[in-house]
C-alpha cells in the first residue's frame, strides 16, 4: 500500500471511430485459425455484456499516443504547467513498426528534453503500478508534474480476445500533479501473483488457480483499501473497474456485498476492455454524463492476468 497525494486536473481520451462487433472479431479469429464458436459469441454478448470494440485501422500506436497525448501537452504548455516526466503504460507486445511508439511526438516542442519511460509486464493492472511509481516521484519531490499515457493496439486478431474478455484499441493521457485539484488520489495498492508471470503461458495449474480465485482477490483488495482508508462501500459513488466483462463485477458485487450499480459497467457494451485505458476512460465518461460530480469519492480497480491494482480518489 502506498499513501500518496496527487490530483489529475487534465485528462485526454482517444478512442478510434472504427468498431468491430463481437461477430466480426469472431470471424477474424476463425480466419486466423483460432476458435470462436457461435456459443462463444452468444456468451460474450449475453453473460459478458459485450457488443462491439473500437478498432484503429489507420494509425500506428504512436499515432494513437499523439491523439491522446498531443492535445494534453499543448494545454499544459499554455497553462504554464510543468511536465517533468512522461510515463507510457502498455499491456500488449509491440509490432515491429511500433517499437518507438512516441515517434509521432518525438519532435514536438511540447516534449523537448522531457524524460520518457515505459512500464509494462503487469498486464492490464500496469496502470495502477505506473500511477504508484509516478505518485512516489511526485511525493519525493523528484517531479512537479507527470503525464501518464496508456495505449494499446492489437496488431493481430488473437490479441482481441482473452478467454472471458473482448479487447479494443484506445489511448488515454492524464496529468498528475501535487497541486490540489480534481481526481485527488490518496491511496494506491498493487498486488502481483508471481506464479502468473507469463500470463496465459504460465504453468496450467497456476492459470487454473488464478481463474478460479481472482474474484476473491479483487474482493480482498477492495475491502483492504476501504478498511485502510476508513471508508465503507457506501461512502463511494462508484467503483470503476477494468472492463473485463460484466459477469466479473456482478460476482464481486455479490461477494462484497453491494449493489451491482456501484460498479460502473456502462461502457462495456460499446467499447469492451481497453487494456490499461479502461479506468480513466470510464471516469471521463462518468464525468461527461454527469454521473460523477465534484466531491464524490470513488475507487478504481484494475485486473490483469496475475496482477491487480486499486486506488481511492475524490473528484
Amino acid at each position: 500500500m502506498t499513501r500518496v497525494c496527487f490530483s489529475v486536473p487534465e485528462l485526454s481520451v482517444y478512442v478510434p471511430s472504427g468498431t468491430a462487433a463481437v461477430e466480426d472479431v469472431a470471424q477474424q479469429l476463425r480466419q486466423a485459425g483460432f476458435p470462436f464458436t457461435p456459443e462463444d459469441v452468444a456468451r460474450f454478448r449475453g453473460r459478458y455484456g459485450f457488443d462491439r470494440v473500437p478498432v484503429e485501422r489507420s494509425k500506428r500506436l504512436g499515432g494513437m499516443l499523439a491523439e491522446a497525448c498531443g492535445p494534453l501537452l499543448v494545454r499544459l504548455r499554455r497553462q504554464g504547467r510543468p511536465v517533468d516526466r512522461i510515463v507510457i503504460v502498455r499491456t500488449l507486445d509491440l509490432s515491429w513498426h511500433d517499437e518507438h511508439a512516441l515517434r509521432e511526438l518525438r519532435d514536438a516542442p511540447e516534449i523537448g528534453d522531457t524524460p520518457v519511460f515505459a512500464l509494462s509486464q503487469h498486464n492490464c493492472a500496469t496502470v495502477h503500478f505506473a500511477m504508484q511509481a509516478a505518485g512516489q516521484l511526485l511525493h519525493a519531490g523528484s517531479a512537479e508534474g507527470i503525464v501518464l499515457v496508456t495505449a494499446d493496439k492489437a496488431f493481430h486478431p488473437a490479441l482481441k480476445r482473452l478467454p472471458h474478455s473482448l479487447l479494443g484499441d484506445a489511448a488515454c493521457a492524464c496529468y498528475m500533479t501535487r497541486e490540489a485539484g480534481p481526481h485527488r488520489t490518496f491511496y494506491l495498492r498493487s498486488v502481483f501473483d508471481a506464479g502468473m508471470d507469463a500470463g496465459l503461458n504460465s504453468p496450467p495449474e497456476n492459470v487454473k488457480w488464478f481463474q478460479t480465485t481472482y474474484h476473491f482477490a479483487i474482493r480482498q483488495l477492495i475491502r483492504t483499501a476501504l478498511r485502510e482508508c476508513g471508508l465503507t462501500v457506501g461512502d463511494l459513488r462508484f467503483i470503476f473497474g477494468s472492463n473485463v466483462n460484466r459477469t466479473t463485477w456482478e460476482e464481486v458485487a455479490s461477494m462484497l456485498p453491494c449493489d451491482i450499480e456501484m460498479f460502473y459497467t456502462d461502457t462495456i457494451a460499446k467499447v469492451g476492455h481497453l487494456h490499461g485505458s479502461d479506468l480513466w476512460y470510464n471516469v471521463h465518461d462518468a464525468v461527461l454524463r454527469g454521473k460523477l460530480r465534484r466531491g464524490d469519492r470513488y475507487m478504481t480497480v484494475s485486473a490483469g492476468l496475475g496482477s491487480f491494482g486499486c486506488a481511492v480518489h475524490q473528484y
